[in-house]
């Protein structure tokens, strides 16, 4: 079983996070890309994992955080 670990993604779920300045910048911040990812980037990494291109890969948890993880 493979893992996709998603960070913060720009959606409604953050958006009134995201669209107040003060806010967005101490939390983007944090991340070392400091900027949340677009659905298209986590899904590509879902896509991977549930290709046959991802076949050899097992019991693996890819973070698609933006490097947050890594600190």
């Amino acid at each position: 079983m493979n893992a996709a670990l998603p960070g913060t993604v720009n959606s409604p779920l953050v958006a009134s996070l995201l669209s107040d300045s003060d806010k967005r910048a101490e939390f983007l911040g944090k991340i070392p890309m400091a900027r949340a990812a677009d659905g298209e980037e986590i899904a590509n990494v879902i896509a991977f994992l549930a290709s046959d291109e991802a076949s050899y890969v097992t019991g693996a948890a890819w973070y698609a955080d933006g490097g947050l993880s890594a600190v």
